[in-house]
């Protein structure tokens, strides 16, 4: 998993803990919404849109896609762009 240009996170549990991290800290969510998507092949592009408060990063009122590669059923790379 990858955010924007950051250096990935290697390994299930390397993302499960940012992500439960990420989520023990939204204070209030607006909106959390899938706006889209397109599948092709083995890729597919998810389009987020997102309002919350983070206790680190304050307000996050963005929209973001997410990019993710498949294999055997399994998301094998995810980056998002925002």
């Amino acid at each position: 998993m990858q955010e924007n240009e950051q250096p990935p996170r290697i390994g299930k549990a390397a993302c499960r803990t940012f992500e439960e991290d990420f989520l023990s800290k939204v204070k209030a969510m607006r909106t959390f919404v899938c706006d889209g998507y397109v599948i092709s092949g083995n890729k597919a592009f998810i389009v987020y849109r997102i309002d919350v408060d983070h206790a680190d990063w304050g307000t996050l009122n963005m929209s973001e896609v997410a990019i993710q590669e498949w294999s055997n059923g399994k998301v094998v790379r995810e980056k998002f762009v925002y």
